[in-house]
């Protein structure tokens, strides 16, 4: 099988783990096509290490930032390694058909032979609804709304671009990194929301399959809230999606349901580092510290300050 995903050097631990996670239940060759600016021969040989009980090959896919640099928009959410994922048609092999594109804060739980061999259909992508389903244009910004409340996208269903089999054989004919370019230009005048996905999305979004996101692209936190137990996630769910605070992040509010993440991540040789860095973020957050002392003043004056 086919895999891309788009990282800089602070998220190579956690391709790592989700890389481990897809091989581990994916017997067979997977060639990983991995899209970067800033990674080094010493990365690239340490996540090669990492996996090095599998059959896969990594592929280094360099990329130039300054296409996207002073363009698209960025943020701590949002990096320019969001964007590499609209150059794939344009640098992937000529050989290469149909590939997953994952985000690195996915687990792949189960065996997803069957998904990847799935018929498009004469479709452009196979996908999940965004954030479980609830997400609508009304719930995003001025920008989204105008674009997708459109009476032409009445009904539609938005998807998310973290999960996605692409249908590389056809899509090369007819796209290409400038044209993505030329979208967000002249449709969005580059003040996307959601960038790349409301890119994606206003592209490919009438030419798409929809597989159910309860399997294929599951919100860790959607999941937690509603109540849906760790052992059912196990069990049932193939791709696991730790969107918004991260399992690793340890200045963030934790779940349950990222012990899954965990057990994952332990079997990997970058799990110290990983196991470090989280116990360091950890005993320095001061941010339950804080928020105690505004629930104490809140309640001693009336006034959270």
């Amino acid at each position: 099988m086919n895999l891309a995903t788009a990282l800089n050097r602070k998220y190579l631990p956690y391709a790592g783990v989700m890389l481990y996670s897809f091989c581990v239940n994916n017997p067979g060759h997977v060639d990983a096509y991995i899209l970067h600016h800033e990674l080094e021969d010493l990365d690239l040989l340490a996540l090669d290490d990492a996996l090095s009980c599998f059959d896969i090959t990594i592929h280094s896919m360099q990329i130039d930032p300054e296409g996207f640099c002073n363009k698209m928009y960025t943020d701590k959410v949002w990096t320019v390694e969001a964007y590499y994922r609209l150059m794939l048609l344009d640098i992937l092999p000529e050989d290469v058909d149909r590939l997953f594109y994952f985000d690195v804060d996915l687990i792949i739980n189960k065996n997803l032979r069957g998904l990847y061999e799935l018929d498009f259909e004469g479709k452009d992508l196979v996908v999940c609804e965004d954030d479980c389903g609830n997400c609508t244009p009304e719930r995003y910004g001025p920008m989204h709304r105008k674009i997708f409340g459109a009476p032409e996208w009445k009904e539609y269903r938005y998807f998310n671009s973290g999960v996605m089999l692409m249908n590389i054989e056809k899509l090369r004919k007819e796209y290409s990194y400038e044209y993505y370019m030329d979208v967000a230009h002249k449709v969005w005048n580059y003040q996307m929301e959601a960038p790349d996905q409301d890119l994606l999305n206003y592209v490919h979004g009438k030419q798409v399959k929809y597989v159910p996101y309860e399997f294929y692209n599951l919100f860790g936190r959607i999941a937690h809230y509603s109540q849906i137990p760790v052992s059912m996630v196990r069990e049932k769910v193939s791709i696991i999606h730790y969107t918004w605070l991260k399992p690793w992040d340890g200045t963030a509010t934790h779940y349950p349901l990222e012990q899954i993440w965990w057990d994952y991540a332990r079997m990997i040789s970058f799990y110290p580092s990983i196991a470090q860095k989280f116990i360091e973020d950890t005993i320095s957050n001061n941010d339950a510290d804080e928020k105690i002392r505004r629930l104490e003043e809140l309640f001693r004056t009336g006034d959270p300050k």
